[in-house]
C-alpha cells in the first residue's frame, strides 16, 4: 500500500478553486485510504497480539507526551486580573488554560485499560465529522478544574501552538466551537513520582484510518521484553513494507525523543 507523503498534527485544509468534482474526488479518493489504512492497522494490532503477546494495541496522534499544548476556555470562567495562561504543567486560574491535545481511535482506553473515572467512553459517533464530544483526563480535573467535576462542561479552544513563528491549530480542534466533556479518564501516562509530570489532556476521537500518520500504542502483560521493539518492526513490515516507524521506544523514554511514532509499554505491578 503506499502511503501518501509528510503528514502531520496539523490540519493542513483543502485547497481552494478546485472545483466541485475535485472535491468529491478528494473526498472519495481519502476515503478508500482510510478503509485500506484501518484494515492495515487492524492486521497489524491483530499479528501483535497473536505474535508478540500484546494484551492491548491502540493507535493515537500524536504519541503521549508528544501532544501540541493548545489554549482553552472553559465555558463560564472568569478570568483573574493579572494572570496570563501559562504551559500545560502548571496550574491555572485564568479564563484560558493549557492543555494537551489528543486524537484517539475510540478503542484507545479500553485497549490499554485506562480507567474510566467519570461520565462515558468516547465512541464511534463521536468520531463523526461535527461531533462535539471529548475526554478529559484526572490531571485536567486537578489542574485546569481545581477538582470540580468535569462532565457536562463545555470548552473550547482559544489559541493554537507556536511552530516556525506560526500559531496553529491541530487537526481536529476547531477555533471558537464549543466541546462538551462525557467523561473523565485516568492519567496516561501513569502518574510519575515527580511532581508536574503529568498534564491536562482533552482526547477527540477519530475513526480507524483516519489517524495519519498514527502513532502506536503496544501494552504488554508484564515489563517489555527484551527484543520487543525489534519484532514490533518486523511484524509490521511483514503487514506491509510501507509500515516503517521512524522510531519505537519503550514507556520510559525521554519526552524529548525526536520523531518518535511508537510506544511499548510494560504492565506495571
Amino acid at each position: 500500500m503506499a502511503f501518501p507523503s509528510g503528514g502531520s498534527n496539523e490540519d493542513p485544509g483543502l485547497a481552494s478553486g478546485a472545483g466541485a468534482q475535485g472535491t468529491a474526488d478528494a473526498a472519495a479518493e481519502e476515503t478508500d485510504f482510510a478503509t485500506r489504512y484501518a484494515n492495515l492497522l487492524g492486521e497489524l494490532a491483530r499479528r501483535l497480539e497473536a505474535e508478540l503477546g500484546a494484551t492491548g494495541v491502540a493507535f493515537t496522534s500524536p504519541l503521549p507526551s508528544h501532544e501540541p499544548v493548545v489554549r482553552i476556555e472553559i465555558e463560564g470562567d472568569v478570568p483573574s486580573a493579572g494572570t496570563e495562561a501559562g504551559d500545560a504543567s502548571a496550574l491555572q486560574t485564568a479564563a484560558t488554560h493549557g492543555t494537551r491535545h489528543v486524537q484517539v481511535e475510540p478503542g484507545f482506553f479500553d485497549a490499554l485499560e485506562i480507567m474510566q473515572l467519570e461520565g462515558r467512553r468516547l465512541g464511534l459517533v463521536d468520531a463523526v465529522s461535527g461531533a462535539s464530544a471529548v475526554l478529559v483526563n484526572r490531571s485536567f480535573v486537578d489542574r485546569v478544574l481545581s477538582g470540580r467535576s468535569a462532565t457536562g462542561r463545555r470548552i473550547r479552544y482559544v489559541g493554537g501552538y507556536r511552530s516556525g513563528g506560526v500559531e496553529r491549530f491541530p487537526a481536529g480542534a476547531e477555533a471558537e466551537s464549543w466541546y462538551e466533556i462525557v467523561g473523565v479518564v485516568d492519567d496516561f501516562p501513569p502518574r510519575p513520582t515527580a511532581p508536574g509530570g503529568t498534564e491536562a489532556r482533552v482526547y477527540h476521537a477519530v475513526a480507524p484510518g483516519h489517524l495519519f500518520p498514527a502513532g502506536l500504542v503496544v501494552r504488554m502483560p508484564t515489563d517489555v521484553p527484551a527484543g520487543a521493539i525489534q519484532r514490533t518492526r518486523d511484524i509490521a513490515a511483514s503487514v506491509d513494507p510501507a509500515l516503517r516507524f521512524t522510531r519505537l521506544a519503550t514507556l520510559d523514554a525521554p519526552a524529548s525523543a525526536p520523531a518518535m511514532n511508537g510506544m511499548l509499554v510494560g504492565t506495571q505491578k
